[in-house]
């Protein structure tokens, strides 16, 4: 008998850590979705659209070297805009989706950086890599 109430109360507190940690998962997940969504409203919006341009730039204002590298899995994605005609940096919003649902942008160089540090297979296949899940 102490034996079944001793597996009772654990089999009590797992489930509640499990559904605690579900939770936390569920509520990330949905933060993520709506951090996807305005993104996504983001290039469909008059207004708005100028900001894929200030995204892209932001990124290469950070200073990249005391950056950590970071491995996950996802999809590359890329939000698009046909609102405006304009280069890359203004239309184009390319991210790393994590099978998590966090959502990482790209960062991609100047053309002129590209060139001059020799990072243009990197960077020159991305449309491509699209295709690629």
């Amino acid at each position: 008998m102490r034996f079944l109430s001793y597996f009772c109360i654990m089999f009590i507190a797992i489930s509640a850590v499990l559904t605690v940690s579900s939770l936390v998962i569920v509520q990330d997940v949905f933060a993520y979705e709506d951090v996807y969504k305005k993104l996504s409203r983001i290039t469909k919006s008059q207004q708005d659209v100028h900001q894929i341009k200030k995204l892209n730039q932001a990124g290469r204002k950070i200073d990249w070297t005391k950056a950590k590298e970071l491995e996950c899995h996802g999809h590359l994605r890329v939000l698009k805009t046909d609102i405006i005609k304009g280069n890359d940096d203004e239309t184009k919003l390319f991210f790393i989706r994590n099978i998590t649902g966090e959502i990482y942008i790209l960062s991609i160089p100047e053309k002129n950086e590209i060139l001059k540090h020799d990072l243009k297979t990197a960077y020159e296949e991305l449309e491509k890599m699209l295709d690629i899940k």
